[in-house]
This record gives C-alpha cells, structure tokens and sequence, in this order.
C-alpha cells in the first residue's frame, strides 16, 4: 500500500481505512511537525498539534474534499492554520490584528483595490484551493521556486544549488511571486481570511 497515490490515501481513508491513515501518517508527521516546532519553538506543543490535525481529520474523514493539489501541500495548509490558531489563543491576536489591518492599509493603497472584509462562515478548504489555485497561475519557474521554498520548506541556499541560479535569483523570484499572489487574491475580491493564509503560509 505504500505505493498508493495521494487520491487512492484520501478515497481509502473516506472508507474508514485504518492502513491508509497510517500511510498518510508515516508520509507526512515529520515535516509537519518540524513546521510546527520552527514557528512555536516548543516540542510539546508541536507535538499537540501534530496530534490535533491527525486527530481532526480522522474524526472528518467521511467528508475529505477532493483536492487538485498534491496532498503534502494540503496538509502542510491545515498545519499553517492550526499555527495561526495556536498564537491567537496564546495572546497575540491584538498584535496579530493590529499588523494585519496595516498590511490591508497598504495593499488598498498601493493598487486601489478594495478588500471585503467578510470573515463569516469562513471556508478553510476552500480558502486553500483559492491560494493555490492562485500559485498555479505563477510562471513555471518562479512556481517551482516558490514551491520549493514555502510548500517543501527548502532553503534558499539549496533551491539556487539545486536550480544553477544565484541566491539573489532565487531571492527576487519569491519576492515578486509573492506580490503577484497578493495582487491576484485582491484582484479575485477574496476574503481577508484568505489573504491571511496566503501570509501565513509563506511567512518561514
């Protein structure tokens, strides 16, 4: 089973496959949580929420959506998620607004174009698909770059190696993928959620 692809682990797992989970399990918890324990800096609640996320999507297996992304970027998008849960209960969610609404200040300013700040009835797996249905549109190289970087976690020192590109390269190619991303989720008229989780994903 450990040949599966990302499409049969999700469908066997809709069928309430034990075996598949683990597969799922065994492919993806190091790097999740080394994700976790870079942004928290703390093993045990790296470890907890490691555990929630496998724990979550056991218990919401039955309803799984469909994804058109490779799946090690899906779950590291629900590990972002549970990231910006994790500061917001740990207090930063003053700080965290505070520097999210001048980010919106500035991104109205500088293209003049308004963002609905519609934060009801939030859809996290569709806020994923509008992110990466967006990083799909970049040309191919800048996409490999920024895949490279912040949905497998490369350095940037290793991305310019494997690549034959200059570190400075590599290092304008993230930046202006970056702002054409936020340019075409401002253009899309998408919720301020979903912008956010385009900053969170790439802040590494």
């Amino acid at each position: 089973m450990n040949n599966l692809t990302d499409q049969e682990i999700l469908r066997l797992i809709r069928q309430s496959d034990r075996m598949a989970f683990d597969i799922l399990y065994d492919r993806f918890w190091k790097p999740l949580y080394l994700h976790a324990l870079k942004k928290t800096g703390s093993k045990d609640d790296a470890s907890d929420l490691l555990q929630d996320l496998f724990l979550e999507l056991w218990n919401r297996r039955l309803h799984l959506p469909e994804i058109s992304v490779p799946l090690r970027y899906y779950m590291r998008s629900i590990m972002v998620y549970k990231v910006a849960h994790y500061f917001r209960e740990k207090r930063f969610k003053e700080k965290h607004e505070e520097n999210f609404a001048a980010f919106i200040q500035q991104e109205n300013n500088l293209y003049n174009i308004p963002i609905v700040l519609n934060e009801d009835n939030f859809d996290f797996e569709s806020a994923i698909e509008q992110v990466q249905a967006c990083v799909s549109q970049l040309p191919d190289r800048m996409k490999e770059i920024f895949q490279m970087r912040h949905m497998e976690n490369y350095s940037i020192s290793y991305i310019a190696e494997t690549l034959q590109l200059s570190k400075q390269t590599v290092h304008n190619q993230l930046q202006n993928a970056l702002h054409r991303l936020r340019l075409i989720l401002l253009k899309k008229n998408i919720s301020a959620k979903e912008i956010l989780l385009l900053l969170l994903f790439t802040q590494i």
